[in-house]
């Protein structure tokens, strides 16, 4: 039970955090991110790679790898690889509809590959709130919050699956900067707490109107 326990958290480390470039688009624009981030925690660690499209400043719809290196002491190390579609949909926008912070629903679905039998999946679903922070006309930073029901199943050497249902809380910071007249870098810094885990990261980001 420990072992599913650990392996869940390391698992569900960016549940939530489907990216949304669309924060920062107008109606009806589209754009293309893609992104990579390094995450750190009690037992794992490993590098994420994602890419996204943005559809009329309102849809993020995105596909993402993630490489984990996985630390449970002696035999139960383990790596394991991730692939995960991602869409998030935002509600209101501050610059769009005179509303003082962004809302964004999101979903994620992940598929698990382990080094031997191992095998699981999970899913999320939940909200986010956004808000922008305007530094100077080309920089501005957006602190933000989310929220997700985290449902999954992780199964080991053959046994039956182990099932759970819960909750997790995101917070951090996107700092983004505009280049040239088309195009954005965005530095975020996460932290996705759950259960007893805590886990932190960082990633860089281009973004580019299509």
């Amino acid at each position: 039970m420990v072992r599913v326990i650990l392996l869940t958290a390391a698992l569900s480390w960016w549940a939530s955090s489907a990216r949304g470039q669309s924060l920062f688009l107008s109606p009806g624009e589209h754009a293309a991110e893609g992104s990579i981030a390094w995450s750190v925690g009690p037992f794992s660690q490993g590098v994420e790679a994602h890419g996204a499209v943005s559809i009329n400043g309102r849809w993020d719809v995105g596909f993402g790898v993630n490489r984990y290196n996985a630390d449970f002491g002696g035999n139960a190390d383990t790596t394991l690889t991730e692939w995960t579609p991602f869409v998030r949909y935002f509600w209101f926008k501050e610059d769009d509809d005179g509303v003082p912070v962004s809302v964004a629903a999101h979903a994620q679905y992940f598929h698990d590959e382990y080094s031997g039998v191992d095998k699981g999946w999970y899913a999320l679903a939940g909200g986010d709130l956004f808000k922008k922070l305007t530094m100077t006309g080309s920089f501005a930073i957006y602190p933000y919050v989310g929220f997700s029901v985290a449902g999954e199943s992780v199964q080991f050497s053959g046994a039956s699956p182990d099932r759970s249902v819960y909750l997790t809380r995101q917070f951090g910071v996107h700092a983004q900067v505009a280049v040239g007249g088309s195009g954005w870098l965005r530095l975020t810094v996460e932290e996705h707490s759950f259960r007893r885990e805590t886990f932190r990261a960082a990633r860089m980001a281009y973004v580019r109107k299509l």
